[in-house]
């Protein structure tokens, strides 16, 4: 810009910087989870053994994050949080050596890796300690 009645080429000047880039396309949610394999070893069990839980989910990006929870009867608690996508993040060992007798649910969260989603989709299993 510059004054009236200025023979400058411009008194003031302001630059202005933006970039212009594309935005990123949606996370495609998870469609489906199990528990595949089934826990191991099988339920009923007596407390003691440590006890496995694998998850595999479906649709979505084709890349998944695990969050597991365990009901004791009274409470869900959280076990294993969201961890990435590394080796055994789909999983979560339960060690039972501490537990009473009676019947216990483990629930997996899945959701698609860049989700903002608390869950995409989710599946429960039962397990018998007795």
């Amino acid at each position: 810009t510059r004054s009236v009645g200025s023979t400058a080429d411009l008194d003031t000047q302001a630059i202005v910087s933006y970039t212009l880039s594309t935005p990123s396309p949606p996370v495609a949610p998870a469609t489906g989870v199990g528990f595949t394999p089934p826990p191991s070893p099988a339920s009923p069990q007596s407390p003691g053994p440590s006890v496995t839980f694998t998850a595999a989910a479906s649709g979505g990006t084709g890349t998944y994050e695990y969050k597991f929870w365990l009901w004791d009867g009274t409470s869900w608690s959280l076990v294993k949080d969201y961890a990435g996508t590394g080796p055994g993040s789909n999983a979560w060992t339960w060690d039972t050596s501490t537990r009473a007798l009676g019947l216990y649910r483990v629930a997996v969260w899945t959701r698609s890796v860049g989700s903002t989603a608390d869950l995409d989709t989710q599946a429960i299993v039962s397990y018998v300690l007795q």
